[in-house]
């Protein structure tokens, strides 16, 4: 019986040797047909279609070209710098996101999440810049302009200073913007926002000769503020005429304010 066990601890032994160098043998073998393995080709995706962009496929080859200073087609995959690429693309101030990658059939990926924008900025030195949904600054593109509403007027705030909005009062005017663009009747209305010098924000709609105050910039409860706009709206302006009025003040608690517009 001890000869037996014997023999089969052998013949598992002998079998575990013999598994191990075939398995090194062939991670040895494949590596050596992967330094001798070339891309493909080079395949683009820029994410959602339907959204504002700020790039094209061209932009990409750009950056793609000047992050390795050479084309990539016909080279080796093993000299391809994925992270080199990735990375070029990650610090790029319209990209969300990036991924690259190298698949099964020896094609680069490179897949691009365009930052999406809801407002323009021009401050009050006429500068102009994004922000994006996660309150992020991006630059204006010349290639491109994007069909957003304005934040415009008394603003100090510059695009540079860091990535992120940085003063309250521009956090403030974001709340307000993301507020009124995630409902359906106000981001149909919302053309935009202006600060004026008193530090009291004017809506100017899309729809109606008329221009809105909400009042306070920091004083101001949006959902509030639009609840009773609506109202006005619907029982009001409905009867008289949406070009009767220049301004409508909702920056009293209990009431609406409106001039009338001057006979010309």
């Amino acid at each position: 019986m001890k000869l037996k066990s014997s023999i089969r601890h052998t013949l598992a032994s002998t079998g575990m040797i013999i598994l191990a160098l075939a398995l090194l043998a062939w991670t040895l073998n494949n590596a050596g047909r992967q330094e001798d393995k070339v891309c493909n080709e080079v395949l683009i995706e820029l994410g959602d279609s339907d959204a504002p962009t700020f790039m094209d496929v061209t932009d990409v080859k750009n950056i793609l070209y000047k992050s390795v200073q050479d084309s990539l087609m016909r080279k080796r995959i093993t000299d391809l710098p994925v992270h080199a690429i990735e990375t070029a693309f990650q610090t790029n101030p319209y990209v969300e996101e990036a991924r690259v990658f190298i698949d099964m059939d020896n094609n680069l990926h490179i897949e691009i999440q365009q930052r999406e924008p809801i407002a323009r900025i021009i401050n009050k030195y006429n500068v102009h810049y994004y922000i994006d949904d996660n309150a992020n600054k991006i630059p204006v593109n010349n290639k491109f302009t994007c069909r957003v509403p304005v934040i415009s007027g008394n603003i100090e705030e510059g695009p540079e200073g860091g990535q992120a909005i940085q003063t309250e009062q521009l956090k403030k005017a974001y709340e307000i913007v993301s507020y009124m663009l995630g409902e359906d009747m106000w981001e149909a209305q919302l053309e935009q926002l202006f600060i004026n010098q008193e530090g009291q924000v004017v809506l100017v709609p899309k729809v109606g000769d008329h221009t809105v105050l909400l009042g306070d910039l920091h004083a101001i409860d949006i959902a509030q503020q639009l609840e009773k706009l609506e109202v006005f709206y619907k029982e009001g302006l409905s009867y008289v005429g949406w070009d009767t009025y220049a301004t409508i003040d909702l920056s009293y608690s209990d009431q609406v304010v409106c001039t009338k517009k001057t006979a010309q």
